[in-house]
């Protein structure tokens, strides 16, 4: 199994992050980014076993993740 790792960061600095797990690399990729559209569509639904919170897209700075494989790798830089 492949776990990576999803990180959400809100605009109040909190950072929540959770596992995925997949059969393969691919598939690991895969899940990652559809879990970061869905987040970003519809929001954050955190859950620690005693406070369910729903954070809206707008209070949502970045998702990150690290190792997802992809056929379109960008560069950047700054000025």
């Amino acid at each position: 199994m492949i776990t990576k790792t999803i990180q959400v960061y809100l605009r109040d600095s909190r950072v929540f992050e959770y596992e995925i797990t997949a059969e393969t690399e691919e598939a690991a990729s895969a899940k990652v980014r559809e879990h970061a559209g869905a987040i970003m569509e519809t929001g954050y639904r955190h859950n620690d076993g005693k406070v369910f919170e729903w954070i809206i897209p707008e209070d949502i700075k970045k998702i990150k993740s690290f190792n997802i494989q992809t056929n379109y790798p960008d560069r950047v830089s700054g000025t």
